[in-house]
């Protein structure tokens, strides 16, 4: 009878100490994860960073979590890529089927001017079905890579985009945006409505515009693929250019008369319109920098 009123009395200690329970109630791998991922989007990309880490702590194997802290790392600093391209090279070690690491890679690569390893993610990427690693091999990026500009100077490299904007001409938003993004937004046939993953894309291209690039002006360009007619695809890629304005003014605070659109019908086509992929390519928003005629 005292042993067992001895272990009562011990549970009842270790209960009130907090060391029966205790393991139950630590975060999991992926608790810390879904906190990374509620952090960042609300532009907290350094907390990010550390929820992600934490994840890993507890999962090495997590790729999810690398792959993600390796967006928040180049989010919160462009100027130090080495976290990141170790974290997309470990996901694709645990994934190696994951396009969107290798897409990931390649535009590193690309930004770290290293030539031939972005062509190899970005081929490898486009292998593996993914759209976008198409699109930039197609545009002749390929061959450009090597003029990106260096890793060392991106406030020079930001004092020239702007000098550039000023000078009325149109040159791209990418060189502000994480590894270096498209400014574009594409759109299902015949739709003007963003979708869910468009929204993360203008957050980056908002935060460029409050942060990097305060002065700067933008034009949001309309296109449509070949289906319909000129009056109709004209009015519908205005729309589309319309929806991305509405965005930025209404969630992201961009004062309107910042902002131009233009809808180009299916007058500039930025791929073959003779396949369903190309006509995909073409319903897009272009955001560019400065104005455009």
């Amino acid at each position: 009878m005292k042993k067992i009123s001895f272990g009562l009395i011990l549970v009842f200690i270790l209960y009130l100490t907090g060391s029966i329970g205790s393991a139950a109630e630590q975060p999991t791998a992926r608790d810390w994860f879904q906190k990374g991922v509620a952090v960042e989007a609300q532009g907290a990309y350094g907390e990010a960073v550390k929820m992600y880490t934490a994840a890993i702590e507890r999962d090495p194997n997590f790729a999810e979590a690398y792959f993600k802290r390796a967006k928040a790392l180049r989010a919160s600093d462009l100027t130090s890529p080495t976290g990141a391209m170790a974290d997309l090279t470990t996901t694709i070690a645990l994934e190696p089927t994951n396009a969107e690491a290798y897409y990931e890679r390649g535009l590193l690569n690309a930004f770290l001017i290293n030539n031939e390893n972005a062509i190899k993610d970005m081929k490898t990427a486009a292998a593996l079905g993914h759209q976008g690693a198409r699109k930039w091999l197609a545009s002749g990026k390929a061959g450009t890579a090597a003029i990106s500009q260096p890793e060392a100077a991106p406030q020079q490299a930001a004092v020239e985009e702007a000098a550039s904007v000023t000078a009325g001409k149109a040159v791209t938003l990418r060189e502000f945006l994480p590894a270096g993004a498209e400014p574009v937004v594409h759109f299902d046939f015949n739709m003007a409505t963003l979708g869910e993953a468009d929204a993360a894309l203008l957050d980056d291209i908002a935060k460029a515009l409050q942060e990097g690039l305060p002065e700067a002006k933008i034009t949001i360009v309309g296109h449509t693929d070949e289906i319909g007619t000129e009056s109709y695809n004209e009015e519908l890629s205005l729309q589309r250019a319309r929806a991305v304005e509405s965005y930025l003014v209404k969630e992201r605070r961009i004062a309107p008369e910042r902002i131009a659109v233009k809808g180009y019908g299916k007058k500039d086509p930025l791929a073959s319109n003779k396949t369903e992929e190309g006509r995909a390519q073409n319903r897009r928003a272009e955001i560019l920098l400065g104005t455009r005629e």
